[in-house]
């Protein structure tokens, strides 16, 4: 089955402090009995390594690296043997880290889409060859939509994702979420009338708005995009909502939307995963002691108005370190056992409703009852040192990348 995957890359780079010219990272290759390959320099042969994404079912990834302070360059290479097959320099502007920049692979079409914030378009290049197919202007995008006040803001925080059955992709692009189609005269882009708020000038996209904050009296931003191929179910990530978009067929391009909002949702949260099959999005929240605990929040019964409940997966368990991973629906996370030693464990969520029930405290905080963990592999005693634990299931291999603040995490690797 096909799996939401577009909120799955990698994003390596955080400062060039001292701490991170000496990191490193675990690939666990054979949990089972705790092989790993140690990369001390991630970044050794790529340049400085910024977002690594993954072409599903083979051993390709797609890199971007910075090369020098005003070049950046694609590179594709096989996983486990770092093997370059492909490399294409692109000179740009300024290369800085804290520009905002973006690769999303659609396999269908054996394309990937790139940003980067120093240029004012958003690339459709092919996988095989690196050669552009086709661009869209930022500018024209936000002139047709009639979104060009939000122009500076839209340059360092759109994103995007391929929807394949359109042949297009949507676009966040200020307070709105558009799907952008091919140039005109391609096959099976989307045609829709431009409303009359949206200019009526012709350019060479189409661009039909399918949800805008502005007529919902929704004060969002929205940050992130997510598509299940499998269900046609758009997902955006918000400062203080989530949205879920049911897309159609043809002419009925959304056949129903639902926002998912609470006060619950704060900006101490920070999203894990969302998982299409469960319907759920696993989120972490910061707690004290400089940790996170792990929630769920369960949208199959949520009705606009509803009050929206968050489910904590452990009881007392303060966490340095989790992910989710979309193909086993476990949450992994890291530990002290009684040892003394680090450990990795995870818990099975899949059919979390009829495995789990679930009770409420004094405070009417909801946690699951009798969920319990499992030991998935040690950590090398070199990472005692380290309190806090970046994990990411890459290439079907667990990724473990210490860090010095749980901060890191938050601010250097992002979704």
């Amino acid at each position: 089955m096909e799996q939401s995957s577009y909120i799955h890359n990698l994003q390596l780079a955080t400062d060039m402090s001292t701490e991170t010219k000496k990191d490193f990272v675990l690939i666990y290759v054979d949990p089972k009995n705790d092989k790993y390959i140690k990369v001390q320099d991630a970044t050794k042969g790529f340049a400085l390594a910024l977002v690594l994404e993954e072409l599903k079912n083979t051993d390709i990834m797609i890199l971007l690296s910075r090369n020098g302070p005003f070049a950046l360059q694609f590179l594709i290479a096989t996983f486990k043997s770092a093997k370059i097959i492909k490399r294409l320099r692109l000179p740009i502007q300024k290369a800085s880290l804290n520009h905002r920049q973006t690769i999303k692979i659609c396999s269908q079409t054996k394309t990937f889409l790139f940003y980067h914030e120093s240029t004012p378009r958003v690339e459709v290049r092919s996988i095989s060859s690196l050669k552009i197919k086709h661009v869209f202007d930022i500018e024209q995008m936000t002139e047709a939509l009639n979104v060009s006040k939000w122009l500076p803001n839209i340059k360092s925080s759109i994103d995007f994702v391929p929807v394949p059955e359109f042949n297009s992709y949507a676009m966040i692009l200020g307070p709105k979420i558009a799907l952008i189609s091919k140039p005109k005269g391609g096959a099976g882009h989307v045609k829709h009338q431009i409303s009359q708020e949206e200019s009526s000038q012709q350019f060479p996209f189409d661009c039909p708005t399918i949800f805008d904050c502005m007529k919902q009296d929704l004060k969002e931003k929205f940050v992130t995009l997510d598509y299940d191929l499998t269900r046609k179910l758009l997902f955006a990530v918000g400062i203080s909502s989530y949205l879920l978009l049911q897309l159609g067929d043809g002419d009925n391009i959304v056949k129903s939307t639902k926002i998912l909002r609470s006060d619950k949702i704060k900006r101490g949260m920070r999203l894990l995963r969302w998982d299409p099959n469960e319907e759920i999005i696993i989120v972490a929240q910061r707690a004290a002691q400089n940790s996170e605990k792990c929630q769920i929040i369960d949208y199959r019964s949520y009705n606009e108005g509803d009050s929206m409940v968050l489910i904590n997966i452990l009881k007392d368990s303060l966490m340095k370190g989790e992910e989710y991973n979309l193909f086993d629906r476990r949450l992994y996370y890291t530990e002290t056992d009684c040892f003394g030693r680090r450990e990795v464990k995870t818990v099975d969520l899949r059919d979390f409703r009829n495995r789990y029930t679930i009770e409420y405290d004094e405070d009417n905080e909801a946690t699951f009852s009798e969920c319990d963990s499992e030991h998935f592999v040690f950590l090398p005693n070199f990472t005692e040192r380290y309190q806090f634990f970046f994990l990411r299931f890459f290439m079907n291999c667990l990724v473990v990348k210490p860090l010095t603040s749980l901060d890191e995490t938050w601010e250097g690797f992002r979704l």
